[in-house]
């Protein structure tokens, strides 16, 4: 039995090289779309979004003919527009630096760290802590509660005898003796230069022990009991920081999204 082999018939001409250069066409018309739009937003361009998204189009076009070299002096004009675009931010403050700068690090922002006169904007958080111990508060009430008296003897209509609870009133002292502090936290926000924010806010917290002491004729079913938990300084303020930090970071957000349209 015959077997027939197949031998490939190999390429078309120079189908490789018209596919290479059909390629190169289709990049190279996509860069100039991409550098012509570039150069036209670059006439009217004044403010640093603008500016920005001069960068993109050059960097478009750069990347479009990338795999062929470089396109022109677009990788050129995208870093020459992409700095213009920058927001450059100086942090005036030492307090919770770490978070606001890592809140504020987009790409479109450049931290100025040693000579605040270059930067575009200054921002400044500062917070204040106010603790105060409300001391002791007393409230002294006379309370009434029904107790069993005595059984009586009662006939019912058929003259059938049951005995019948019966209940007095009886009184007796309720001191209640509250302990209760409060802690402020105040943050304020501000930014001046070629944009000006200013925002402050409080988050407060308290806490509170209440201390039920009964006296006299107190009915047996009632003993002295305690609610709640008077809190130190220390762990008030800890509570307060975490809701402080929430909070700023919806301000931050804001002040960013504001720095984007500069």
């Amino acid at each position: 039995m015959w077997t027939y082999q197949y031998q490939p018939l190999g390429k078309y001409k120079d189908s490789d090289k018209l596919s290479i250069e059909n390629d190169r066409k289709h990049c190279t018309q996509q860069a100039e779309n991409a550098y012509e739009q570039a150069q036209q937003l670059a006439r009217t361009a004044t403010r640093r979004y603008q500016f920005r998204e001069v960068a993109q189009y050059y960097a478009s076009a750069a990347s479009a003919y990338r795999q062929y070299g470089s396109f022109r002096d677009a990788d050129f004009q995208a870093d020459k527009y992409k700095r213009e675009g920058k927001v450059k931010v100086y942090y005036n403050s030492s307090e919770l630096k770490s978070y606001v700068t890592d809140l504020l690090s987009k790409d479109f922002i450049e931290f100025v760290i040693y000579q605040p006169g270059q930067a575009d904007v200054t921002i400044r958080v500062t917070t204040n802590v106010e603790f105060s111990d409300l001391g002791k508060s007393v409230n002294n009430e006379t309370k009434t509660e029904k107790i069993f008296d005595k059984f009586i003897e009662l006939a019912d209509e058929n003259g059938n005898k049951k005995q019948v609870k019966t209940y007095k009133d009886q009184q007796f002292n309720l001191q209640t003796v509250t302990h209760s502090n409060k802690l402020t936290l105040t943050t304020e926000i501000e930014a001046h230069g070629i944009y000006s924010y200013s925002k402050s806010f409080n988050v407060v917290q308290t806490s509170a022990k209440h201390d039920y002491i009964y006296s006299g004729n107190v009915p047996s079913n009632l003993h002295n009991y305690s609610k709640g938990t008077l809190q130190t300084k220390d762990s008030l303020l800890r509570a307060a920081k975490d809701q402080q930090l929430t909070e700023l970071k919806v301000y931050i957000e804001d002040m960013v999204r504001d720095l984007s349209y500069l």
